[in-house]
């Protein structure tokens, strides 16, 4: 019995270590992909704080957290041991070409691309796939900081416009003022309304499809709830864009032009918003209750 004392311990002290080797190798992957991807985060990070209509991204990282914790219970239920995920390992091997793509164009939108199956891949090896893809949809969340080129963003920006100008001069000549549409320009009597990229109905947009994936997120639903909220965001971004548009020709039309531009301007924008997100939640519980019908 003396004897087999030393040979057990000699056969559980490398069991000991397992873990511990597990945490460090663990947190050079991750510090190496901090490395590698800080330039491109950065970026990212400074494009939210200094645009307004992607200001809502600095939001984004703590949202994912509360995510994490709110599903803490099923992620450690599916915790495994790092293995050799093949969807992990297909994942970055996926993101390596499209990250050399963006070092050699020098396009950060690329970059941040890559970012999302690396970081995706790198949990799956590191937890499991199960338990990875359970932490999946935190990490794909924080794509909707940037979701759009900065090359397709102005094409985008100008369509919203023009969009917003043309249907607000239509409403407005229905409420009898009459208007002459020059471009993003709203040439009513005595005075002139430009429809500017802030009125362009972009940021209401971004607010709100980010909105529908953090509802679609925290309350779940199949394919149907996903195409139907987020047409939904889509479509009241820009009918209360051009309401919001509307309702200033009017008022700068029979109350003031100061009025209109001033303090109503921006106080109606955040009221519209709000009633959207309203409208939002409303839809996704309508698509609850016929999916449970």
């Amino acid at each position: 019995m003396t004897q087999a004392e030393p040979n057990q311990q000699n056969i559980e002290a490398p069991a000991k270590h397992g873990p511990t080797l597990g945490l460090v190798a663990g947190g050079l992957s991750i510090g190496l992909l901090f490395v590698m991807f800080y330039p491109t985060l950065r970026a990212t990070a400074e494009i939210c704080w200094s645009n307004d209509n992607y200001s809502h991204g600095l939001l984004l990282p703590l949202i994912a957290a509360f995510f994490l914790y709110d599903r803490r219970q099923s992620v450690l239920k599916e915790l495994g041991a790092p293995d050799l995920s093949l969807f992990g390992l297909g994942l970055l091997l996926a993101a390596v070409p499209l990250f050399w793509l963006g070092e050699v164009s020098d396009i950060v939108f690329v970059r941040w691309l890559s970012f999302f199956p690396a970081a995706v891949g790198l949990v799956c090896l590191l937890v499991g796939t199960r338990a990875g893809l359970r932490i999946a949809p935190a990490i794909g969340l924080l794509f909707l900081a940037k979701p759009i080129p900065d090359s397709l963003a102005p094409k985008l920006f100008n369509s919203f416009q023009s969009f917003a100008a043309s249907r607000s001069a239509e409403l407005l000549n229905l409420f009898g003022v009459p208007v002459y549409l020059r471009g993003n320009v709203l040439e009513l009597p005595g005075m002139q309304l430009l429809v500017e990229e802030a009125c362009s109905g972009m940021r209401s947009l971004m607010a709100l499809l980010t909105v529908a994936v953090i509802v679609l997120l925290f309350s779940g639903g199949g394919v149907l709830k996903l195409v139907v909220v987020t047409l939904s965001a889509v479509l009241l971004a820009v009918a209360l864009n051009v309401f919001r548009v509307t309702l200033t020709g009017l008022i700068a039309r029979y109350v003031d032009l100061e009025t209109a531009t001033g303090f109503f301007h921006g106080f109606s924008g955040l009221l519209i918003f709000l009633f959207g997100l309203w409208a939002l939640f409303l839809v996704a519980r309508w698509v609850d209750r016929g999916i449970q019908r």
